[in-house]
């Protein structure tokens, strides 16, 4: 099986889906951060659904990420990790 690793495309779809109607404003505003926060030339290991955790925790002031990637530390997230 063959995987594609093409981030620009990624960035391309992230934005075009922030761009739709969704049932929901909270999920509006949520595509619209992923859409903004992901990078086409960031690292391949930090994905669309890292940068949507992202947001996420942005949107509901969620402060704590259960996760041992730095990645999220740049957004101002502390890993639970951390608090041990």
């Amino acid at each position: 099986m063959s995987t594609i690793k093409r981030p620009d495309l990624a960035a391309k779809l992230l934005s075009d889906y922030s761009q739709l109607t969704l049932p929901s404003e909270d999920t509006n505003e949520i595509a619209r951060l992923v859409a903004s926060l992901f990078d086409a030339n960031t690292s391949k290991k930090n994905t669309p659904f890292d940068h949507y955790m992202v947001a996420y925790a942005k949107h509901y002031g969620i402060t704590t990420i259960y996760s041992f990637d730095t990645f999220y530390k740049r957004f101002g997230l502390k890993l639970a990790i951390d608090l041990i």
